[in-house]
């Protein structure tokens, strides 16, 4: 009887009939696709890049692996983007963060937002040729169903040039030395007198 039983198992597995959490095992192999825009800072100031999935199904969480150049950028926070993604965050190595997100709600359907993370860009920045592109690379990680698959992105921080002062005219400051001379010998006539 139990070896009964043990065929039938794995002929309904096999036959993808056996469900899991409301889902087919036939569709295990789905191919998700995630997004991100390219996002642009200045040295010393914080980017945030919102990473959302475009197609497939996020039903109860995924690791991801994000890496970048440590000595423009440092890593500061993730979050999900609502209520009910959970984000774990592990930078041990520079360059480098895990991210677990586990979702407590409702499977996700494309274009929700999977998670924010934040960067510190270096200041001062190391490169005295601005602007330029930082890669910071998405991959993958496991998803639920396993082994959902998605392509890496690599979406670019932009590090900008700090605007310069406005530098006056030399006439604009001619013109204000000249006033300045005249109010001094104005009040040093009035003290005088």
């Amino acid at each position: 009887m139990a070896t009964i039983m043990k065929k039938t198992l794995i002929c309904a597995i096999a036959s993808g009939m056996l469900s899991l959490s409301g889902h087919s095992l036939a569709n295990v192999a789905e191919q998700v696709a995630i997004s991100a825009g390219n996002v642009s800072g200045l040295p010393g100031s914080q980017v945030q890049l919102d990473v959302s999935l475009t197609s497939g199904s996020f039903l109860s969480g995924g690791n991801f692996l994000i890496s970048f150049d440590s000595s423009r950028l440092s890593y500061f926070d993730a979050q999900g983007t609502t209520g009910d993604l959970m984000a774990l965050a592990i930078s041990n190595t520079p360059g480098q963060v895990e991210l677990s997100l586990a979702n407590i709600g409702g499977p996700l359907t494309p274009v929700s937002g999977l998670f924010s993370i934040w960067f510190d860009i270096a200041a001062p920045y190391p490169s005295a040729v601005l602007p330029e592109d930082v890669t910071v690379t998405i991959a993958e990680g496991s998803f639920d169903p396993s082994p959902s698959t998605f392509a890496a992105i690599s979406p670019l921080v932009t590090v900008l040039q700090p605007q310069q002062g406005a530098v006056p005219e030399p006439g604009t400051l001619g013109l204000m030395g000249l006033g300045l001379a005249v109010m001094g010998q104005f009040y040093r006539k009035r003290r005088v007198a």
